[in-house]
């Protein structure tokens, strides 16, 4: 019978897995120069990278069963710590920085992404048991890139973005893309 205290092995792989899951913040913080040194294919890379780290640690996080191997830190909060810098800050920054927004509502439609999506990170019913966001995730780092491919007219790009910003106060259902059991 195995004992329920965890090895140290295990301690050091949930603590390693806590590392990658905050390397994602060191990520945002590249793309974040990338958008202020208007190196706008570098942003975009660098945010790849952080969906990429975002895809990787909840699964081995779930596998190895983080909670009770590295308890110390709480991975949830973490992650949306992580999330709020990569999916809101660094897309809000490079709308702005793209001047993809009308210029007299720009900072008006900014505020409003990143106090909407501060109160959805806040929400205490963020997903459903079975994997369905509710309302809109703040999912920006998937959006503005979608303006960018469309080309988007910066008049539609603040009706979406206010649009958006408006389903994250809602309990719309929202499917997770990787955990949603028929989505898989």
């Amino acid at each position: 019978m195995s004992s329920s205290k965890p090895s140290q092995g295990s301690k050091r792989a949930g603590y390693v897995l806590h590392v990658l899951t905050a390397s994602g913040a060191a990520a945002g913080l590249v793309a974040l120069q990338a958008v202020f040194n208007g190196e706008w294919r570098q942003a975009l890379l660098w945010l790849i990278v952080c969906q990429v780290l975002d895809g990787l640690d909840g699964p081995i996080a779930r596998k190895i069963d983080v909670t009770i191997h590295a308890p110390r830190i709480d991975g949830h909060i973490l992650d949306l710590v992580v999330d709020y810098l990569t999916c809101v800050v660094v897309p809000v920054a490079l709308l702005a920085s793209l001047e993809l927004l009308p210029s007299r509502f720009e900072i008006w439609v900014a505020g409003a992404i990143f106090i909407t999506s501060a109160l959805w990170f806040a929400r205490i019913d963020q997903e459903t048991d079975d994997h369905w966001f509710n309302g809109f995730p703040a999912a920006w780092n998937l959006v503005v890139p979608s303006f960018l491919i469309l080309d988007a007219s910066p008049e539609m790009v603040m009706v979406i973005s206010i649009l958006l910003c408006a389903l994250q106060l809602t309990n719309i259902k929202i499917p997770h893309l990787v955990r949603v059991v028929w989505m898989r």
